[in-house]
């Protein structure tokens, strides 16, 4: 059963509940979010640079997500690498995240 917690954004505070699957071309971690209306954000972004690291890393998606960096290190999801990758006008900071702190979240085996 997916454990809930608050997410604090721009549209006030939400509860919601985590999804965790991997991107079909890279096989990377892919989150998102889910409240009681419906998906609620897209944590992560499937960039190319991805390919350079293991699978539980992946580049967080700071432009959609602002808050997105807070929520993981207050949930203990991941940590940051110090490593960052571009696209378009945005730059994304690449996070290693725990499959065994994301698997208690969602309630499902990576």
């Amino acid at each position: 059963m997916p454990r809930s917690f608050k997410v604090e954004s721009f549209f006030g505070t939400e509860t919601c509940t985590l999804s965790a699957g991997k991107y079909a071309d890279n096989k990377h971690i892919a989150l998102q979010l889910w409240c009681v209306e419906g998906p609620f954000a897209t944590m992560t972004v499937n960039l190319r640079e991805t390919r350079k690291y293991p699978g539980n890393f992946a580049f967080v998606d700071t432009n959609n997500a602002p808050w997105a960096e807070s929520l993981i290190k207050r949930l203990k999801w991941g940590k940051p690498t110090g490593k960052w990758a571009h696209s378009g006008f945005c730059s994304y900071p690449l996070y290693e995240f725990d499959l065994a702190k994301i698997k208690w979240y969602t309630g499902k085996a990576w």
